[in-house]
């Protein structure tokens, strides 16, 4: 269904002695096979499967084979028929506004007969569970919503080849353990899935191949080298401790355009140190961190250290939010602009700079657009920066969401140095890096805040 034969692969705009991003590469999966990809950030993963989807266009060498068409001779909405592609970002793959209006698109451009869109569109939403999505507008949705509404649009095309880039990066543990059993059905039903991710919990007893792109090439391993079960990270390390207040809420509530707030009159007070806030998908969780930041309505009042917070730009020498997509936050060109932007030196790095960007990586990229960077590489920029500086508040959604262990690892440890001062939120679904450094756990459900840690100590 998917065969690479001598495939050699370049950067758009290489020179004559660049290396290629892939060398060489031989590659058969066969109709109903279940493969997964792993590789550090930055290997080529997404290209690759930008390529087999045919809405990269990048020289290469070799011959890439779907459904045993060869993709050079493939044209127009022949691509989208053979091989569906789920980017990182859902976002960036919209066209229209809300899901429902996304899906009539979708399938009036891969001429879908008008008698059969609302039935492939139903079939979709139930199995992806965003039927409750369909009108709601995609600006409104969370991250993890909108990657389930780009699924469904994939499952309504109804290609035979499903390529998936990082799906449940911004979804919830009990959504992601669904959505892969989900996936198992429909390779089951005969369908061919390349799925690239960093989080392999959960993949040994879903996936028929594990591959390992390193270095150019692509590795088969074996499946039982994954993870064997899927890990309860506990938040519990410092269980017992009382830290100062930090933030306090009083009778705060958002949410108000989707008839019932988010978040319903609450008080509630966040403690120093690194908290971290749970909560399933549009629970309302990101937008909490955005009313901190005086970026959406909310009634009632947050206090910081007592004092009622400033809705002023004084604000943002104070406290900071790291969002989701870094895309949203970069002001500079290149990596170098970029960081430069958060108080680096633009010729002279020190040596922990230095460090930091050997560590990750990254020294080799200091010229180059941050929007060419793959995105794990464009969080790995974006936290560098953010965390450079010192701040009274700090909030971060989603921090490793594209990251492999290595980046995963390293900002686990800078932020765990930075609570020892400073006061940090963190939203995530990642437990495995902020599993020995939160001292706090609040959960978001229901419009109710709740922190676990006083529960788990009553």
């Amino acid at each position: 269904m998917i065969a690479l034969q001598g495939l050699s692969l370049w950067q758009l705009g290489r020179t004559s002695d660049a290396a290629p991003i892939l060398k060489d590469c031989q590659l058969k999966l066969a109709a109903g096979e279940f493969c997964l990809l792993r590789g550090d950030s930055g290997s080529g993963k997404s290209t690759l499967l930008r390529i087999l989807a045919g809405v990269l266009d990048l020289s290469y060498e070799g011959d890439i084979f779907l459904a045993g068409c060869n993709l050079r001779e493939v044209v127009g909405c022949q691509k989208a028929q053979l091989a569906g592609l789920l980017m990182q970002n859902p976002s960036r793959q919209f066209a229209m506004g809300s899901l429902r209006r996304e899906l009539i698109f979708a399938l009036e451009n891969v001429q879908t007969p008008p008698s059969k869109i609302a039935e492939k569109m139903q079939q979709a939403c139930q199995l992806a569970d965003t039927i409750a999505l369909m009108d709601q507008p995609f600006h409104q949705l969370s991250g993890g919503e909108k990657q389930r509404c780009a699924l469904t649009v994939l499952l309504a095309l109804d290609s035979p080849i499903l390529l998936l880039d990082e799906p449940f990066a911004s979804i919830d543990p009990a959504s992601r353990r669904r959505l892969l059993q989900l996936l198992a059905q429909l390779r089951d039903l005969g369908k061919t899935i390349l799925l690239a991710d960093h989080d392999l919990a959960g993949y040994q007893e879903v996936v028929d191949r594990h591959l390992l792109l390193a270095e150019g090439h692509l590795q088969e391993l074996p499946v039982a080298d994954l993870p064997d079960h899927e890990p309860q990270w506990s938040l519990a390390m410092a269980s017992g401790c009382e830290d100062a207040a930090s933030l306090q809420l009083q009778q705060v509530s958002y949410g108000f355009e989707k008839g019932r707030p988010l978040l319903q009159p609450s008080d509630f007070t966040f403690q120093t140190g690194l908290t971290t806030l749970t909560g399933a998908n549009g629970s309302g969780k990101s937008t909490l961190l955005r009313t901190i930041m005086q970026l959406e309505k909310y009634r009632g009042r947050y206090l910081y250290e007592g004092r009622p917070l400033p809705k002023r730009r004084s604000l943002y020498r104070r406290v900071s939010l790291g969002v989701q997509d870094p895309q949203h936050q970069f002001t500079g060109l290149t990596v170098r602009e970029e960081l430069v932007s958060w108080g680096w030196q633009a010729d002279q790095l020190t040596a922990e700079q230095e460090a930091s960007l050997q560590k990750l990586g990254l020294r080799e990229f200091l010229d180059r657009s941050v929007y060419h960077l793959s995105e794990g590489q464009k969080k790995m920029v974006q936290l560098l920066g953010i965390l450079s500086r010192p701040w009274e508040l700090l909030l971060l959604d989603e921090p490793f969401a594209s990251l492999d262990q290595r980046g995963c690892d390293f900002f686990a440890d800078v932020l765990a140095k930075k609570s020892q001062q400073e006061a940090v939120l963190v939203v995530s679904h990642r437990m495995q890096p902020l599993a020995q450094i939160s001292r706090h756990h609040v959960h978001l459900a229901a419009g109710q805040l709740q922190d676990l840690k006083k529960e788990s100590r009553k």
